[in-house]
């Protein structure tokens, strides 16, 4: 299998990691790891092709609220259902928005501070997920509600373990608003696109939600910016946070490169 975007009739933003040249001159097999936004509207012809790639295990990065909204229901396999209880995350982001004198300025910052907030909120899930994939617990599938805030770091802690380039991994993260509309979410009603997540955002001026809509690469490398500015290195989180130290990398490098 060789396809980035997997097309789902009620999906959002599922694909593979695979194809992307990692370390010692190796390539992310394809059909292991998957990257997805809410799963709660697959259709029955999508559990089908996706239970036809044997996926074993679901780590889902959603709050309780998200969950409880938009259940993810998995039909005909038995992956293994990875989740943690905590509240809703983007307290940054709710305070901006509040603010009488908001500004796009703001908002982006608010996404800086909650993009540092998620490496360490997301913390025990994310080692949860490598301890699978250490256990060869694959094909794996992580997702939160966008598909790409919460899921794009987790994407790319997984690629850089692997040795892939910041290039392909701006790249991968920067592929999620290409692929969404998220500006139609914010109005969606129909099942197969309505998120409970982005309808507060409804009515409020766009200049103002296109910074927390965008999947903009400054994003992402302030958030490994701020990662090494609090642990010494990104290896040095990797390795304190979710277990994942030299051993553990080199292990990973057997398992899901090729």
């Amino acid at each position: 299998m060789s396809e980035r975007v997997i097309p789902l009739e009620g999906g959002r933003n599922f694909r593979d990691l695979g194809g992307y040249a990692g370390a010692g001159g190796g390539m992310v097999k394809w059909g292991r790891l998957f990257r997805s936004g809410s799963m709660a509207h697959l259709t029955s012809a999508d559990f089908t092709r996706l239970n036809a790639l044997g996926i074993a295990v679901v780590c889902d990065f959603r709050s309780n609220p998200e969950r409880e909204s938009e259940p993810t229901v998995w039909r005909g396999g038995a992956p293994t259902m990875v989740a943690r209880d905590h509240s809703t995350p983007g307290s940054h982001i709710r305070t901006a928005l509040k603010d009488p004198n908001r500004s796009a300025h703001t908002m982006r910052q608010a996404m800086r501070r909650f993009y540092f907030d998620i490496a360490y909120d997301q913390a025990p899930v994310y080692r949860q997920m490598f301890a699978h994939m250490l256990s060869g617990n694959t094909p794996l599938v992580f997702n939160c509600s966008a598909g790409k805030d919460r899921t794009g770091i987790a994407a790319a802690l997984i690629l850089s373990v692997l040795g892939v380039s910041q290039e392909d991994i701006l790249a991968d993260y920067a592929m999620s608003e290409t692929l969404v509309d998220y500006h139609a979410l914010t109005v969606a009603t129909d099942n197969t696109q309505a998120a409970t997540g982005f309808s507060g955002l409804n009515g409020i001026p766009r200049e103002l939600t296109g910074p927390l809509l965008r999947s903009d690469p400054d994003y992402l490398v302030w958030a490994l910016e701020d990662i090494a500015g609090r642990d010494g290195s990104l290896p040095a989180y990797l390795e304190t946070h979710l277990g994942v130290g030299a051993a553990e990398t080199e292990r990973l490098r057997q398992v899901l490169l090729e």
